[in-house]
């Protein structure tokens, strides 16, 4: 391929695929002729509130170190409790990338969880093992938003369960069982929000 060729620009490079989001390479994980019908990922709101008193801890920290630095001039105190917000921060930013880094996906044969920042892990349920399906709003959930789809197969140890803290859960939720009445039922049934 020559630099001329408008393909070359629009090929993603190794380090651009290895640092992907699920989301952006969920294509590479389907079967040639399997439809792509629905994509989702963890809410960030979900994110804000699981962690609200670690996000809290870490702003009072930081306060706290900053005055005690100002008003003592005990910079050592200061630089420890600065580290411990910093830690604090490191902490948080792992696992909203642990988060940013996972995709829930409904394709016309399967549901498919990908997930993995340097790593890649694909989990499925194929539609005809998937035995129940229930959804789970906790009250902010429902204020905010995001909510859970839980998955029961028939293969109790598939390890996916639970579609965590969903952007979309009741577009999610209805895709998911038009496939499963369809796969298990015959022709879906006409489901209205």
């Amino acid at each position: 391929m020559s630099l001329a060729d408008p393909r070359a620009h629009s090929m993603p490079t190794r380090v651009q695929k290895f640092v992907a989001p699920p989301a952006d390479c969920v294509r590479d994980y389907l079967l040639g002729t399997e439809e792509l019908l629905f994509v989702d990922a963890p809410a960030l709101n979900a994110f804000v509130v699981d962690e609200l008193p670690t996000i809290a801890l870490t702003v009072a920290v930081g306060i706290a170190a900053i005055g005690w630095g100002l008003s003592t001039g005990n910079l050592v105190i200061a630089g420890l409790a600065m580290v411990i917000a910093g830690i604090l921060l490191l902490r948080l930013q792992i696992r909203r990338w642990s988060q940013r880094y996972t995709s829930y996906v409904l394709t016309d044969f399967r549901v498919i969880r990908l997930s993995g920042v340097f790593s890649r892990e694909a989990a499925w349920i194929p539609w005809a093992k998937v035995t129940d399906v229930r959804i789970e709003e906790s009250w902010l959930g429902r204020i905010f938003g995001y909510s859970t789809v839980h998955i029961d197969s028939a293969n109790e140890h598939s390890g996916l369960a639970d579609m965590k803290n969903l952007r979309r859960p009741r577009d999610f939720y209805l895709v998911l069982t038009q496939q499963v009445h369809k796969k298990q039922m015959g022709p879906p049934a006409v489901l209205e929000d």
